[in-house]
């Protein structure tokens, strides 16, 4: 991939950049098509198809990607051209020079109206059908991370003059799907989905960063260290002597998707154990009013998991720092 910089620009595209428009160009000679551009919201008017919210409305200029068929420079080889505002406002592109003509043109086909926001894009929707309720899932995704994140709302979003009741939930693969026992992840997705259908009114935001974000092979040798040392050092002296930092996860898509979803003002119930979730929110300038602790009876299997998680100073009172430590990985 070449960098095209203007105006001096460091060409580091960061976190905080904007996607201003992606333009893509095909050769071929058979076709008199032009190619596909992206821009913003006030070259050409759209309506919503959501009857809840309207992204669109909730969103600054520029911000709304949507196909065009003006001019562009055509190239002999398809190309994906993909122009960036830089914090300090400098235009920074970048060109994918594929030459791959099916791929710019598979591209071109699924080309649709989708919201922006920072890095976080707009992917889809679709009724949720859950043991606790119909809930509503709001599907985006990071532009430079490419994970995917899931908003599960649950009530009307529309009502901002309510505080919302949220929890910032990561994957847990063992517990959640494989039905691992040894941490209380799954007890914790399943409580804040009740909470949140109970109280008519909320979002649990799952995203996908398993074992803090080190991933799924940093969670496996997190837990070969831990059960080669007969339990005698926890999972963050595991990270440690792999040299991670105890948690590697990020929560700056959070705000952006409450400005996609026009929530960005509203006030928030923060069901955590975690204080760091509760001063990430705070750095994040999102206004939570209360934190309700989301803590159910431990076991054998896991007693030992909550100990080292209070020893870290999650908000707990039934852990046991007597007890072993090290059983899993925090979530």
């Amino acid at each position: 991939m070449t960098d095209l910089i203007n105006n001096d620009s460091p060409g580091l595209l960061s976190p905080s950049s904007s996607l201003v428009s992606i333009v893509i160009t095909t050769d071929d000679e058979h076709s008199n098509s032009r190619p596909s551009k992206f821009r913003g919201r006030n070259d050409v008017s759209s309506e919503s198809s959501n009857d809840d919210i309207d992204l669109e409305e909730s969103l600054p200029n520029n911000h709304i990607l949507q196909p065009d068929t003006s001019d562009s420079v055509h190239t002999p080889h398809s190309q994906l051209l993909i122009k960036l505002l830089s914090p300090d406002g400098a235009l920074v592109s970048k060109l994918s020079d594929s030459n791959c003509t099916n791929e710019a043109q598979n591209l071109r086909d699924r080309t649709e109206i989708r919201p922006l926001r920072g890095t976080t894009l707009y992917i889809a929707e679709c009724n949720v059908d859950t043991r606790f309720g119909e809930f509503h899932a709001y599907i985006f995704q990071d532009l430079i991370g490419k994970h995917y994140i899931i908003a599960l709302t649950y009530g009307k979003i529309k009502e901002k003059d309510k505080p919302f009741y949220i929890r910032l939930h990561s994957s847990c693969v063992t517990s959640e799907t494989l039905r691992g026992s040894d941490c209380d992840c799954v007890q914790q997705l399943e409580g804040a989905i009740k909470i949140i259908s109970e109280k008519k009114h909320g979002i649990l935001f799952y995203l996908l960063q398993e074992g803090r974000g080190a991933g799924y092979v940093g969670k496996a040798r997190d837990r070969m260290l831990v059960q080669a040392s007969c339990d005698q050092i926890s999972t963050f002296e595991a990270y440690y002597l792999m040299g991670l930092k105890k948690d590697h996860r990020h929560y700056e898509n959070i705000p952006q998707i409450c400005d996609l979803l026009g929530i960005g003002n509203a006030q928030f119930i923060l069901l955590t154990n975690n204080p760091d979730k509760i001063k990430a929110m705070d750095d994040l300038k999102l206004q939570v009013i209360q934190i309700e602790q989301l803590e159910f009876e431990s076991s054998p299997f896991n007693s030992a998991y909550l100990a080292s998680k209070q020893s870290s100073g999650h908000l707990l009172r039934s852990a046991s720092h007597s007890t072993l430590r090290g059983k899993s990985a925090p979530e």
